[in-house]
């Protein structure tokens, strides 16, 4: 099968588009593949056509998480993907359009703005990829698609935000989520300095904000320590955020791409970190913790050498064979927890970055999984943590002076410390957000994220909009504020030596892909979504209205008690009983499903399947084993419970203490 079309790109950046693949494929669904890119560029795209009978004259533009760099993520996604899948586009009756975004792969493929203007990779080639495959859709159906849609997470929802920006007459409606907006403080180098500051006394902070706990966070810590914490909390991390930081991993990948990002497009900042005036390193602040070593390696460590802790540092590591290397032991007397984020290079230059350790094994990414296979004994490793340093420190010298969570680094209306010409807008996507567009957008983020500010898009990028949209702005803008979300799912997290992470945080896909639906319905049909979440912010910290009915949004609320109350104390082999309450919002659907996690594993053994209109249930349990319990309930309400409920389910999460003797 070829494709001949007469297309020629509206933006002059992008030459003809070229076809390599163009077939009928039967998984996940049955439709019809195409990919291809554009000359003279390294623009490349995927589109998914649905037979005729299942299309219904729509498309959706998927736009990848982080950095971008991929064009063909769905079809591995399969039916239970969530917005970015094959499955829930056709599910929709809509062609799916992904885009690589103009560059081949993660940062560092491309060196910084000199080989590849910003505009491009954040919305120029997801926009001519997606005219593009408006166009096929029109030869191949014989009519233009009456409407289109798009979404992306993190950093896929700001290029997103950019997208419906910078373009009119494209798309009609626009979900970006869990994403900073391109607004306030450098959340990510604010979260990395937090651990690394941290250290071993974080699982102090942690227990404080528990059910029972002290509800001091600052109680064990040192001078360094308060201050860096507080900054956080200004900054938009929440109290409860923290317990995910306890297996970092996906914190860490964040670290290593938004580092190699700064790195590309601003390397001049890591030079002035470390000599100029203003700067902790050019102030001799850090000269104790800097570290730069040469030393030797005495063996490379394989998957299985290190066991199933590695998951505890490395991500995706189910996905790596046992026999691969992915960790050094070194001939050094540097404590392994002073290394984390540390350049490591190898003999020839490689350069990789220490993600965490095992033991006394330094754990890499696997950016050069060859070089870290040709290691022998003998070999020699330089280690920095220069870059690293200077990274955590990024965000005292990025401040957004309209965003209020940084106001704590400025006095009298200035910046307290020297400013580079790059904001975090310029490092991370190459385009800063004006708060004005045509399209209708449901927006929405997750209070616990720990690694996009849950105040850069609710507050500051929603403050532009409604500056920008005025009295248009109840007529095309939403945003919903989740609680016990984060940034990853649950699912995501390894278990690691907090494996209770799982019940600290629920799942949030549900509520971007009932957005999606909200949002059809309200292009096509005229009818509005729910309210705006109802919340305050106050020194960063924010909070959430409550009943349900004074919340809105399409979270369900979530109270749940054992004995009676949240902290209760029980003997070995005591029935104890439980109970649970559901508060569902106007037009937050019905209650589906209630699970009850007793141990606080995430196993979730006892569910009560669709009660029928009713919120208040009860369950018992009875512990063989004294010690301390963190009991879990997590509902999920759908919007549609009459029909199929694979896509769609908005959860929510309570939990308790009980103390066993």
């Amino acid at each position: 099968m070829t494709i001949e079309i007469a297309y020629t790109s509206t933006d002059s950046y992008f030459g003809a588009p070229w076809f390599d693949v163009d077939e009928w494929r039967e998984t996940p669904r049955r439709h019809r593949f195409v990919h291809g890119g554009f000359a003279g560029t390294d623009a490349r795209f995927s589109f998914y056509f649905p037979p005729e009978e299942v299309y219904r004259d729509r498309f959706f533009t998927s736009v990848e998480g982080g950095p971008g760099g991929h064009e063909s993520r769905a079809a591995a996604l399969g039916e239970g993907g969530g917005l970015a899948s094959i499955g829930f586009a056709f599910s929709h009756g809509a062609v799916l359009s992904e885009s690589n975004g103009g560059h081949i792969g993660p940062p560092g493929a491309f060196a910084g703005r000199g080989s590849v203007d910003g505009s491009v990779t954040t919305w120029r080639a997801t926009a001519e990829s997606t005219r593009l495959a408006r166009a096929l859709a029109t030869q191949i159906y014989g009519r233009p698609p009456a409407h289109g849609y798009i979404f992306g997470p993190s950093g896929g929802g700001w290029r997103t935000i950019l997208c419906i920006e910078n373009t009119r007459g494209i798309w009609d409606g626009a979900v970006p989520y869990i994403s900073p907006a391109g607004h306030g403080a450098s959340f990510p180098a604010i979260i990395s300095n937090l651990v690394r500051v941290l250290g071993e006394d974080l699982p102090s902070v942690v227990a404080a904000w528990e059910p029972g706990g002290s509800g001091d966070p600052f109680e064990h810590l040192n001078s360094e320590q308060r201050a860096t914490l507080a900054t956080a909390y200004k900054a938009g991390l929440q109290p409860g955020a923290e317990g995910q930081l306890l297996s970092p991993v996906p914190e860490l990948v964040v670290l290593l791409t938004t580092s190699e990002m700064h790195r590309d497009y601003d390397p001049a900042y890591f030079e002035a970190f470390w000599a100029e005036r203003g700067y902790r390193g050019g102030d001799g602040e850090l000269a104790d913790e800097l570290i730069e070593a040469e030393v030797q390696i005495t063996a490379g460590v394989t998957k299985a050498q290190v066991g199933g802790a590695l998951g505890d540092v490395l991500p995706n590591a189910g996905l790596i064979a046992d026999d691969a290397v992915v960790g050094l032991r070194l001939a050094t007397g540097i404590a392994p927890r002073r290394l984390r984020g540390c350049d490591v290079t190898l003999e020839g230059g490689v350069r990789l970055t220490c993600l965490g350790w095992v033991g006394d094994v330094l754990i890499l990414d696997r950016r050069a999984p060859e070089r870290l296979a040709a290691i022998t004994p003998g070999m020699t490793a330089k280690l920095s943590n220069r870059h690293y340093l200077a990274y955590c420190h990024a965000f005292r010298h990025q401040v957004d002076r309209g965003a209020p969570e940084c106001g704590q680094f400025m006095a009298d209306g200035l910046p307290i410390y020297p400013q580079r010409s790059l904001d975090v807008s310029d490092v991370l996507a190459g385009a800063h957000a004006t708060g004005a567009f045509e399209a209708k957008v449901i927006y929405f983020c997750n209070r616990l994220d720990t690694l996009a500010s849950p105040l850069g898009g609710p507050v500051s990028w929603a403050g532009k909009v409604r500056r920008a949209l005025g009295e248009r702005a109840g007529d095309q803008f939403r945003v919903w504020l989740n609680d016990n979300g984060g940034h990853i799912a649950p699912a995501s997290r390894p278990p690691g030596p907090a494996p209770v992470v799982d019940t600290r945080i629920v799942d949030t896909l549900g509520c971007a892909e009932s957005a999606m639906g909200d949002m059809i319905a309200w292009v096509e049909r005229g009818v509005a979504p729910p309210a705006d979440t109802d919340f305050t912010v106050e020194d960063g910290r924010i909070r959430l209205a409550a009943p349900a009915k004074a919340r809105l949004g399409i979270q369900p609320l979530v109270a749940a008690t054992a004995k009676g109350a949240t902290c209760a104390t029980a003997r070995v082999g005591e029935p104890v009983a439980f109970e649970v309450q559901a508060d569902i919002p106007p037009g937050g659907g019905e209650l589906i499903g209630v699970e009850w996690d007793f141990d606080g594993l995430g196993a979730w053994p006892i569910c009560h399947e669709r009660s029928a209109g009713g919120v208040e249930l009860s369950a018992s349990h009875t512990y063989a084993e004294p010690g301390v319990y963190f009991p879990c309930v997590r509902v999920t309400t759908h919007r549609d419970p009459g029909g199929p409920t694979a896509y769609g389910r908005v959860r929510n999460l309570a939990r308790i203490r009980v103390e066993v003797t």
